[in-house]
C-alpha cells in the first residue's frame, strides 16, 4: 500500500475551497505524468496489464473540514458581508436624509437659536442611529440564522459590536454627504454612486484573493473588506481576528 495526503481544508470560503481541490489534484498529475515520462514507466505499464490502477489514482484524502462544513453554500459565504454592507448603506442614507431633512424644515436654525450645542445634535442623532442598528443587526442575524440556515459558531456579542461600528462608520460618511450636499435627490445619488462600487470590491460577492493584484490594494482601503472579513470569522469559524475561540 502506498502513501496518502490527508487534506483538511477552510470550506468557509466556497469559491478558494474549490479551487484548492482542483489545483491539489492537478499538481498531483503534473508530477506522476513528469514521473512517468522521466523514468520511461509509461512503456512498461502499457505491456503490463496486471497493474493495479489504484496506484496511478491520485492517494489525496480529504478530511473533515478545519471550518465549515463538507458540503458548503454560496449563501454561507456571502450573508456576513450583506449584514456589513446593509448597516453601512442603510447608515449612509438615513443619516444624510435626516441632516437635511432637517436643515431644509429649519429644525438645525431652531435648534441653535435654542441653545442647543452641535455635540449635543450629533449625540440624539448617533442615539436614534444606534437603536435602529440594533434592530436591523437583530433582524438580519435571526433571517440568516433561521431562514437561510448560515452557522453562527462565534459570539453574538461580537457580531452586533461589528455591525454597530460600521454603522457608525456609514453615519461618518453620511455626514459627508449632508455637507456636501443641498437636497435629498443630490445625497441619494451620491450615496448610491458610491455604494455599488464598494459593494462588488470588498470580498462581499467574491473573495478578494480572486482580484487582480492592483485591485486588492483598492479592495482592502475600502470601509467593507475587513468588517466583512471579521464577521465571517466570527460568524463561520467562531473566532475574532487574533483567533480566540468562542463558543
Amino acid at each position: 500500500d502506498g502513501s496518502s495526503i490527508h487534506v483538511r481544508l477552510d470550506m468557509t470560503d466556497q469559491q478558494i475551497a474549490l479551487v484548492l481541490q482542483q489545483d491539489i489534484v492537478q499538481a498531483y498529475s503534473c508530477f506522476l505524468n513528469k514521473l512517468l515520462d522521466e523514468y520511461a514507466w509509461a512503456i512498461q505499464i502499457k505491456e503490463n496489464t496486471t497493474v493495479n490502477n489504484i496506484a496511478l489514482s491520485p492517494p489525496i484524502q480529504l478530511g473533515a473540514p478545519i471550518y465549515g462544513t463538507s458540503n458548503p453554500t454560496f449563501t454561507d459565504f456571502v450573508m456576513p458581508g450583506i449584514i456589513v454592507l446593509i448597516s453601512f448603506g442603510m447608515s449612509i442614507g438615513l443619516t444624510a436624509l435626516a441632516v437635511l431633512t432637517e436643515q431644509k424644515q429649519g429644525l438645525m436654525e431652531r435648534s441653535w437659536a435654542a441653545g442647543v450645542s452641535v455635540g449635543e445634535v450629533l449625540l440624539g442623532l448617533i442615539t436614534t442611529q444606534v437603536i435602529v442598528l440594533l434592530g436591523q443587526a437583530l433582524l438580519m442575524l435571526l433571517l440568516a440564522v433561521l431562514a437561510f440556515q448560515v452557522a453562527l459558531e462565534g459570539s453574538v456579542v461580537l457580531v452586533f459590536i461589528i455591525v454597530i461600528l460600521q454603522g457608525l462608520g456609514g453615519m461618518t460618511y453620511g455626514l459627508v454627504i449632508s455637507a456636501f450636499c443641498h437636497d435629498e435627490n443630490t445625497a441619494i445619488q451620491l450615496a448610491l454612486g458610491s455604494f455599488y462600487p464598494v459593494m462588488l470590491l470588498s470580498g462581499v460577492i467574491w473573495p478578494i484573493e480572486g482580484m487582480p493584484v492592483w485591485l486588492q490594494y483598492i479592495s482592502k482601503a475600502l470601509p467593507n473588506t475587513f468588517a466583512a472579513s471579521a464577521l465571517r470569522d466570527v460568524m463561520l469559524r467562531g473566532k475574532a481576528k487574533y483567533g480566540a475561540k468562542y463558543g
